[in-house]
């Protein structure tokens, strides 16, 4: 604990020629910062989200909730979420049109009560990517179309999948990125996906913690004797 204090408090930065202390929060970049922040917001959430009956459905990743709560008690709820601690304060994003983004997703209320997806891009997007042209290896240059594809796979519904992929291949041309080289790439993410899908639909996995040498031993036991991963 005292070491940890000691990393937590000891956060120095310079600025228009001056040496600063950060007295407050965790510093951006700090490998420790995610694991401190998450603490902090399981303690917030474990102490306020359970007084509230009206707070229908609660999910979050890190610092960012989406929830369904009665209409007319969001603010009370969102005063008691700012009055936890005086540096933390939160600010709320209503549905509009039943549509609402939440990270990289755009959620929308059907008529018939489902909800679709489809990847959010902010207002500020540019569009700016690695250009195809840079002095880069030419897996980084993969792992641009790669990510972009993924995200739109995991995201997208079905119908807005093409759509969105034709997306990329817009904004990856306007990095300069060959045609030919943006299509190949997202077949084989579609066929990799694919092939996932049906690995974990055919065989269920077991994810067992480290034990020394017993480890591996159980695994081949199980997998020989019960067929899982």
């Amino acid at each position: 604990m005292k070491l940890l204090h000691i990393a937590i408090n000891s956060n120095y930065f310079t600025w228009n020629g001056q040496i600063y202390k950060q007295t407050e929060g965790c510093p951006m970049g700090s490998p420790i910062s995610p694991i401190i922040a998450n603490l902090f917001m399981q303690k917030l959430e474990t102490s306020i989200i359970p007084r509230y009956e009206q707070i229908l459905f609660y999910r979050r990743y890190f610092d960012d909730f989406l929830s369904i709560v009665k209409q007319g008690t969001e603010e009370t709820i969102l005063t008691s979420l700012n009055d936890f601690h005086p540096s933390i304060q939160f600010t709320m994003e209503k549905e509009c049109n039943k549509q609402l983004p939440f990270l990289d997703i755009h959620l929308t209320c059907s008529s018939n009560g489902t909800i679709t997806k489809k990847v959010y891009r902010k207002p500020t997007h540019t569009g700016r990517y690695l250009n195809y042209k840079s002095y880069h290896h030419i897996s980084q240059k993969m792992s641009v179309v790669d990510a972009l594809t993924y995200r739109a796979i995991k995201i997208c519904d079905v119908e807005f999948l093409e759509d969105e992929l034709d997306h990329i291949r817009g904004q990856l041309r306007q990095n300069e990125f060959p045609i030919r080289f943006i299509n190949s790439r997202i077949e084989v993410m579609k066929a990799r996906v694919n092939q996932r899908k049906q690995e974990e639909q055919e065989v269920p996995r077991l994810i067992l913690p480290y034990m020394g040498p017993l480890t591996s031993r159980l695994t081949q036991y199980l997998r020989k004797r019960i067929g899982l991963n």
